[in-house]
């Protein structure tokens, strides 16, 4: 076995166990919504994505449209092409096509953030591949979990696992920020960006969505201009996506 891939497993244990209640939390609450157990299971083993899996779950029950679905959580999930981009542009130079396909599918929020609190310039492609797949198959997994727990588990309690998606991800956010004087600054600016942004939906009648977009591309570009100023090397740019 790849040494690098081994390594990873260990790395992927915090994000697998993070990652396990609420995959459990959001088997359960689909289930409770009436969603048949395969199409929440493929769901998960296909989209991947817990924030729009979550979203897509409570649109649904409102009765929205299926496009209308389809168009906020890609609107949800467009940071994960910046996240992938920017995992690909540290690794190795010799990955192949088919890792950085392989990359780019199991990047998460907390993959990003993991891989690239590594030290080396250059990520070994097994390194956040191994990383990924702890995370996916925890997500997997916990869904199917959750399926079985549908009558057992009260629905108030699978709700309140929600926030657990919250919990671990100020968990990685902390020690960054104890760590960097620069990841404050743009936490700070993303915050900031992110209210304003939220009071001029609330005028304008612009979804919340959009906003989440507009923040995203807007934060990102801010601090790739500031990056390349004053040769930053800002290792927390996931953290401005759940701000």
């Amino acid at each position: 076995m790849n040494k690098h891939f081994r390594r990873s497993l260990a790395k992927g244990v915090p994000i697998a166990i993070g990652y396990m209640p609420i995959a459990i939390a959001y088997g359960v609450l689909s289930s409770v919504y009436g969603m048949p157990a395969w199409f929440v299971l493929a769901s998960s083993a296909i989209v991947y994505a817990g924030s729009a899996q979550f979203m897509a779950a409570n649109l649904m029950i409102t009765g929205t449209g299926v496009w209308e679905i389809i168009l906020t959580t890609l609107v949800v999930n467009s940071r994960n092409l910046l996240l992938a981009a920017g995992l690909a542009h540290n690794l190795e130079a010799g990955a192949t096509k088919s890792e950085r396909l392989a990359v780019g599918s199991l990047t998460t929020d907390e993959l990003f953030s993991v891989a690239l609190l590594e030290k080396h310039q250059a990520l070994p492609p097994a390194y956040v591949i191994g990383i990924g797949l702890s995370g996916y198959l925890s997500w997997v997994v916990g869904t199917a979990f959750g399926i079985g727990l549908t009558d057992l588990l009260p629905p108030a309690l699978a709700s309140s696992m929600g926030i657990g998606l919250y919990a671990m991800f100020l968990g990685l956010l902390v020690p960054a920020l104890r760590e960097q004087p620069q990841a404050r600054l743009v936490t700070l600016i993303a915050v900031t960006m992110n209210l304003l942004l939220y009071a001029l939906a609330s005028l304008l009648g612009i979804g919340h969505g959009l906003t989440i977009f507009i923040a995203t591309v807007s934060a990102v570009a801010l601090v790739t201009a500031a990056k390349e100023r004053l040769q930053w090397q800002i290792k927390a740019m996931p953290f401005i996506f759940f701000c």
